[in-house]
């Protein structure tokens, strides 16, 4: 008989770290419709654990024009 081990505190932290890096790639998928992503906007967004920011910035990256746009109202959150 094979036992498993079925931690609910690692799946829950698994399902938030899945959550953010969805999160992750859908702003970053909104900007490359806006332009060129740097380096510097990439790690900004990659290194973000607040789902709430998060979700901030998805809302903004969703109506900006550039990403110039994008990290001004960022930087002001």
């Amino acid at each position: 008989m094979v036992k498993t081990f079925y931690d609910p505190k690692v799946a829950e932290e698994s399902a938030q770290k899945a959550t953010l890096k969805t999160k992750r790639v859908d702003i970053l998928e909104l900007l490359e419709d806006v332009g060129n992503i740097s380096d510097e906007v990439k790690a900004l967004v990659e290194k973000e654990k607040d789902f709430d920011i998060l979700k901030k910035w998805h809302k903004i990256a969703a109506k900006v024009g550039s990403i110039d746009e994008f990290m001004d109202k960022v930087r002001v959150h």
